[in-house]
């Protein structure tokens, strides 16, 4: 009897936090008679967890106006963007996406502007709408990188990563009016900058970059346990501009707020990578769901989605089994 597990929460995507209900399978052709599913066993309705731009922004970051994205995505101000040909954009589903291309090895978006000192404190900034660390703890990214990069392209092109970037007293370090101010990432045990791979490195045989279609990303932002089985090599996040580790401190410690929030899709440029398209972007506070499992009977290949609609017309994939 085949089954599907959903809530996996320690896989590179986790795609349950976004629906609200589920249909179990879609099968591939109507020639096949339909499954006989034994769990679960009534229809099931799945609460999401809360987000944060949803809930303290009052805008999800859906991609559907260049006010989702912080104003340093789109200016020219430092730190930049490092993106070019930057635009929302509609695709042929009727769903809005923000698509870019990376101009360098370190192109960005803002999802939450850091505050500028000396500035009026108004807009999507960080000291109006801080982030709770210790709540919100995953981030889910779905996006679609233009070119597949395998394993074995590796050594020519480098490790294709993820990083992101925080504060909790603005990005500008200053020792005497914000010791704590300063971008905050993942280092490894001799505090060298460390990102986060596509595919966890714990399969190494596996590992590659997919292009060409959406995936969704889920990041243990707050689980240093959880970043650590994507990465092995990481120890912490560390206030890299301070450059004491008094002021190191993890997401998700108690008390600690985040005033800025940037991400970087991928660290290769667009000659490499191609364009970057994302279709939504959430952090989310997650809640203490146990796993769910679906059973059926049935013998041939199915889609197993998730949907906002009780018709299953807004849905999204987990996995083809």
């Amino acid at each position: 009897m085949p089954t599907g597990r959903l809530f996996p929460h320690t896989a590179m995507r986790l795609p349950l936090s976004i629906a609200a209900t589920f249909v179990v399978l879609a099968a591939a052709s109507p020639a096949f008679s339909q499954p006989v599913i034994s769990s679960p066993a009534t229809a099931k309705t799945i609460v999401p967890w809360e987000d944060y731009a949803t809930s303290v922004l009052r805008d999800p970051w859906d991609m559907n106006q260049r006010t989702d994205l912080g104003w340093f995505t789109w200016g020219v101000d430092q730190p930049s963007s490092n993106m070019s040909s930057k635009r929302m954009t509609t695709d042929t589903f009727g769903n809005t996406t923000f698509s870019a291309v990376p101009a360098t090895s370190d192109g960005s978006i803002s999802l939450l502007d850091t505050p500028v000192p000396g500035k009026a404190q108004v807009g999507k900034i960080g000291t109006i709408y801080p982030i709770a660390t210790n709540k919100y703890t995953r981030l889910l990214v779905k996006m679609r990188i233009g070119n597949e990069i395998k394993s074995a392209q590796f050594s020519q092109v480098g490790l294709p990563v993820m990083q992101l970037y925080w504060s909790r007293s603005t990005i500008y370090y200053d020792q005497a009016a914000r010791p704590t101010g300063g971008t905050y990432l993942l280092v490894d045990a001799a505090d060298n900058q460390v990102g986060l791979t596509f595919s966890p490195q714990s399969a190494p045989s596996q590992w590659s970059m997919e292009g060409g279609h959406y995936v969704i990303y889920s990041i243990p932002i707050g689980d240093l346990a959880g970043l650590q089985a994507l990465n092995p090599n990481i120890v912490k996040w560390k206030n890299i501009n301070a450059n004491n580790p008094a002021t190191d401190v993890n997401w998700g410690a108690p008390g600690v707020t985040a005033d800025s929030l940037r991400f970087k899709p991928v660290n290769l440029p667009g000659s490499t990578v191609g364009g970057v398209d994302i279709d939504w972007v959430r952090l989310v506070a997650p809640a203490a769901d146990a796993p769910e499992t679906i059973s059926w009977s049935g013998g041939q290949t199915y889609d197993i989605v998730v949907s906002t609609a009780t018709d299953c017309g807004a849905k999204e994939r987990i996995k083809k089994i």
